[in-house]
């Protein structure tokens, strides 16, 4: 972990994390419309 984060600027982490958050908020929003919550 401590070397993936070396490898990468901060810039970087922040773009991946948001790269996250954003994959995620898709597939709740998604699992709930199939859902039919």
């Amino acid at each position: 972990m401590d070397i993936w984060w070396g490898a990468t600027t901060e810039n970087e982490q922040q773009s991946f994390t948001c790269y996250l958050i954003s994959r995620l908020l898709q597939y709740c929003h998604s699992s709930e419309s199939i859902a039919g919550i």
